[in-house]
Formats: C-alpha cells, structure tokens, sequence
C-alpha cells in the first residue's frame, strides 16, 4: 500500500502532530496512536503510527478464536489495530473460567480497520487513506494546543492495603512450597471514581513524566487506555518473531554514581535473574509450539535498560516462524504472556483468578497493529491508565514476579513505585493513603 501523502517533518513538527492526531481521534468511535517516547528499542519499526476511524471493525466477545483469522484473511492488504483483553485466557485455557466483574467494556479481542493511517518514521510523515482529502485534515491544525484539564477532584475508590496483600501473599507462598508453581504475576488495583478527565492533557503528561518505547493512546467507544509501557510482548518481522519478557526492577537514584552501583546489583541479583530466566524457558517454550524447529534463540539474557524512574531487566528471544501460521495459533501459543502470569503457566492463571481482587482487563494484555504486509508490533499493557468515560471510573493496576524467596514488604513497595506515576496523574498522592504496612 502505497501512502497519499508524504513529507519530511522536525521533531517538533512530529509533537504536534501527534497532539493533532489525539484532538482528531477523541471525537471517534475508535483511535490508537503508538509512541516511541525512548530510543532503547533497537527493533523500532515507527517513530510514530496511528489509526482514525473505523472503516471495518471486529468485536470477539466469546470464546471461539476462528473468527479472528476469518476477519484477518478478509483484510489482508489493510492496516489492523488490535486491542487483546487478559481475558482472552478464558478462550485458550477453557477450563480456567472467571466470572469477575468490570467496569469496562471491552471485548476479548477488538480489530480495527481505520479510514485512515498516519506513520513516522526516520522523520518521514506518511499519510494511507482512501480519501485523498484526508492530509488536510491532518496537517491543518496542528498549532492548536489542548485545553489543560480543571482542578481534578478524584477519589480514590478501592486499593490494596498491605495488611490485604500480605494475606494473598502468603496463599501464594503456599502454593510455591507445594511445587504448585515457580512464579506468579500478582498485581493490585487502584480504582478511582472521576470527574470529568481531559485525557488528552493526562496523557500528554504521562509521556513527559514516563517517556517509555511502547507509549499509547487508545480510544474503543466509552473506553480509553493511556499506556506508557516499557515491555514488547511480541514482534513479527519477515519469518522472525521476537519476545521481550520482563523481570526485574531496581529503583534509580538521583545520583548517577548510585545508579551505575544500582545497575551492577540488579544485573548479578540471583533473585531477579531466577526471575527472568524463569520467564525466558516458559517463552522459549511457547514459542516451540509455532517456530521452525532448531530456530529459538536467546538473543540476550538479563539485559539491563535504563528507564526515567527504574532500571529493568529485560531478555531477548527470536524465533523464525512455521509458514502459514495463523494469528490464533501464535494467540494460543504465547497468551497470556509469561511476564504478566508465571510458571507454569496454566496454574499460575487459575493462582491469579484466586488471589486478586479485581478483573485485569486489557492491563496484562496487549495492544498493537498488524501492517498490510502481515508483520506486527504489540505491547504488554503496564504503567496504564484504564477509564471508562460514561462511568468516570479509572484503574491503574501494579504487580510483580512473587517467588519463593521474595519478601512481601518488598514486592508491596515496588507495586507502589510502579503505579505511583499514573495515580499522581489522576491527582492520587499515596502519602495520603493508610497504604503501607501498620
């Protein structure tokens, strides 16, 4: 597919852009725009790359994955944005249901065929639409600025006390001393009733605060995701395909000698290595399930990556993938990702069902874009904000990696440190919260 419309533009011509494209896509039933607010991803594709409009659209709202690669083989040659809800487990891992509610309404799998898509790439702007109109109405108006929000008024409706998480942790060290599991993912919620939010404004601010490779904005009718992810889930370019699992965070400091001593303990911690290397096997072995056999390789293990606030340890696997393989099939294979579940993986979703106190959504799934060519780009949805507009609820949700050798005191305050950017956006300060431990 060939764009209408190309032009070579600044940096600072692309922030305002991509402010435009935010105003445009707020007034639509569907938008997503794609970031890359750090240059730490050496596999980038885009700078920048949106989708307004919905001139096709797909909703799975129950179990059966089929549909999914129905409506794909019928868009091939189009650009598809795609929304995977957590809960999609319940498709793959049919005897593991759950009947929590939510305050959101998006389905297990959304699709997207937008009217019209934006790219930025090596400071190229390109426009694909077939409205040959459709570069004014993206490069008119690109001097108008948000209007910044009001005086936000927001309450703080459910969290997770130290004395609550103590006691779910403590189930999970039980199931780690059966043999049950090796690791679990569990997270805690942040549940806030809202005044009118001016999202555009918030997530503006999110990317200043939190500059991450994965930064998103995503708009499916009523509700809104505000994503400022550090983590690829996966990556499909040609044959190959590439993971990226997470494990492993460390605070930084505002001293730069602090933090290359913080950088050397997380990097040797065995702790956070047996973590990650945990999660790099059970990827490993997912990606068996799709790849040409010999081909699974560790590009990189414990790889250390500066991020604004924390240092994360990050690995690296590629595999090249069987010809012909279906997009449910890779779903089936790698889904739910293992940095946002554990080991193995089926119990460690059924340990998740029964500890945490609330429906995960799309926080722990995943969102992303498949390109007319068949290659694709999805991120692990983390250091988010959830918001349903016509409740005026938001959730901002925080977990890690429990082992058996984990301290709960410890894994508490590193939930805090990973949701406190998204709570301070939404005017939550957690000095003010009987948060920690009495």
């Amino acid at each position: 597919m060939k764009p209408i419309f190309t032009k070579k533009v600044t940096i600072a011509e692309q922030k305002d852009i991509a402010l435009h494209l935010n105003q445009l896509g707020i007034n639509q039933n569907h938008f997503s725009i794609f970031e890359t607010q750090l240059n730490n991803d050496s596999n980038k594709t885009y700078d920048l790359i949106a989708g307004l409009g919905d001139k096709k659209t797909f909703k799975l709202k129950h179990k059966s994955l089929n549909s999914v690669d129905e409506f794909l083989s019928n868009s091939v040659n189009d650009w598809k944005f795609i929304q995977i809800n957590y809960n999609l487990y319940k498709s793959i891992y049919t005897e593991l249901p759950s009947d929590k509610k939510t305050s959101f309404e998006f389905d297990l799998i959304t699709i997207i065929v937008p009217e019209t898509v934006v790219t930025i790439k090596n400071d190229e702007l390109s426009i694909y639409s077939e409205d040959a109109s459709a570069f004014d109405l993206i490069l008119n108006g690109i001097d108008n600025k948000p209007t910044i929000g009001n005086k936000q008024n927001n309450k703080l409706l459910k969290f997770t006390t130290f004395q609550e998480y103590l006691l779910q942790f403590n189930k999970i060290q039980n199931h780690l001393k059966r043999g049950d599991i090796y690791e679990v993912n569990y997270c805690i919620p942040f549940i806030i009733k809202t005044n009118q939010l001016n999202l555009i404004d918030i997530y503006n601010k999110q990317k200043n605060i939190s500059p991450a490779p994965f930064t998103s904005f995503v708009k499916c009718e009523n509700d809104f995701i505000l994503c400022a992810s550090p983590e690829r889930f996966i990556q499909k370019s040609g044959s190959k395909i590439t993971c990226q699992p997470m494990k492993g965070t460390i605070k930084k400091s505002d001293n730069e000698e602090e933090n290359e001593a913080l950088k050397s303990k997380l990097s040797i911690s065995e702790k956070e290595r047996a973590e990650n290397v945990m999660i790099v096997d059970l990827t490993r072995n997912d990606l068996s399930k799709i790849a040409e056999k010999s081909s699974i390789t560790v590009k990189e293990l414990f790889g250390i990556y500066e991020f604004p606030h924390v240092f994360q340890m990050i690995s690296t696997i590629e595999a090249n993938i069987k010809q012909n393989t279906l997009f449910s099939e890779i779903l089936k294979a790698l889904f739910p990702m293992g940095s946002m579940t554990g080991a193995p993986k089926m119990n460690a979703i059924k340990i998740i069902d029964e500890v945490e106190s609330f429906s995960r959504d799309l926080f722990s799934g995943s969102i992303g874009y498949i390109d007319p060519k068949g290659d694709f780009d999805f991120n692990v949805v983390i250091r988010s904000i959830l918001y349903n507009q016509e409740k005026q609820e938001a959730l901002v949700a925080a977990g890690g990696a429990i082992t058996i050798h984990c301290n709960a005191e410890d894994e508490y305050k590193e939930c805090l440190l990973k949701a406190n950017a998204n709570l301070k956006l939404l005017g939550i300060d957690q000095s003010d919260l009987n948060l920690q431990q009495a």
